[in-house]
């Protein structure tokens, strides 16, 4: 007679992550998905707008940035769990290579930021009154972390870290495109699109494509 499983995961209720670790979880849940479809893809399945185990279609066989909410909110279950065992258990974990993985940790916005200020420097300078006008698009606070990020990048690790965040975050066509989309929305938001501002929205799809 088998014995009744009674599953006892440990109680990681009480325990706090750091906003570090929190933004670490995306990181995790994208990982997770990615070695999900990986080993999916190498079993022979294949991407179907329905999941039918006979045919070995699926339809979460696409970038994780393409999933729905419900489905990246279990990878990112998973991944808070993960953290929380970890810290439970009297592990600790550092990043002791913040320097060179900065874009890892950008919300969109600053991501959007970042690209503005390295486009508006296409000539080697920004002037005060570029960089007020960026600054009233998006925020003093968000304008200003990021301006400080990209004063301390050379030119080299400014064009890096945003090949980086395009190679981690915008794999796909709809990524790319909703990331032109957001910067529009920025720019219209006074309803006023400058030929400045075309001119570095022009300059940003040509970077990204």
């Amino acid at each position: 007679m088998k014995l009744l499983y009674n599953p006892q995961p440990l109680d990681t209720d009480a325990v706090m992550l750091s906003a570090d670790l929190l933004q670490l979880t995306e990181l995790l849940a994208k990982n997770t998905h990615n070695v999900w479809a990986a080993q999916r893809f190498a079993e022979g399945w294949q991407y179907g707008k329905e999941r039918n185990d006979a045919r070995k279609e699926h339809p979460c066989l696409i970038p994780y940035e393409e999933l729905p909410e419900n489905e990246k909110e279990y990878d990112r279950r998973t991944s808070v769990e993960a953290l929380r065992v970890i810290q439970l258990l009297g592990y600790e974990i550092k990043n002791v290579n913040t320097k060179n993985n900065t874009f890892e940790f950008w919300t969109k916005e600053e991501f959007l930021t970042y690209l503005m200020l390295y486009a508006a420097n296409i000539d080697g300078h920004i002037s005060a009154k570029e960089q007020k006008i960026m600054g009233c698009k998006v925020g003093e606070a968000v304008f200003e972390k990021m301006r400080e990020q990209f004063e301390t990048d050379s030119d080299y690790e400014s064009l890096q870290n945003i090949i980086a965040y395009q190679n981690n975050y915008l794999q796909s066509e709809n990524a790319l495109t909703d990331i032109l989309a957001e910067m529009k929305n920025i720019f219209f938001a006074d309803k006023v699109f400058s030929e400045y501002e075309q001119q570095v929205l022009f300059l940003v799809e040509k970077l990204l494509k």
